[in-house]
């Protein structure tokens, strides 16, 4: 399903949403894993290095794809902040929902992601919760794996 069919199917159940813009976006070099993280409730933040500029807003939307490039959720940004790396507490690390859920894991896993990661490098980190999914995709793949 592309961004587009998963919005407007959305906006038809929730139309409150309509005219509304979205992002369109990959979680990072594991985004089925990050994704499935998402869609079963472990996963209800994110984190990029921050570039400068404008940064996302509570209430920002973004459609989340899979490696295939298909639309399987949407998210609503519910808390942004930019700190530096080594100021992102437990709390957060715990919601961005990598392995044991830790900080000291989740750093290990960040810095292997960014390679070059200074601790004042400075971070957006976003909240988010989970508005809507692509339950028919679910489905079918659970047909296909059960």
């Amino acid at each position: 399903m592309t961004p587009e069919q998963l919005w407007q199917e959305f906006v038809e159940k929730y139309p409150s949403y309509k005219g509304k813009s979205y992002d369109a976006f990959t979680f990072g070099d594991k985004p089925d894993e990050l994704l499935q993280l998402v869609l079963c409730g472990k996963k209800t933040a994110t984190s990029c290095v921050y570039k400068g500029g404008k940064t996302s807003q509570v209430g920002d939307i973004s459609i989340i794809l899979d490696s295939a490039g298909n639309a399987r959720a949407i998210i609503e940004d519910t808390k942004v902040s930019v700190v530096p790396f080594s100021k992102v507490d437990a709390d957060f690390a715990c919601k961005e929902g990598e392995g044991d859920k830790t900080l000291v894991t989740w750093r290990k896993i960040h810095e292997a992601f960014w390679k070059d990661i200074k601790p004042d490098t400075l971070l957006e980190c976003e909240a988010f919760k989970l508005l809507y999914q692509d339950i028919e995709l679910d489905i079918h793949e659970n047909q296909n794996n059960g």
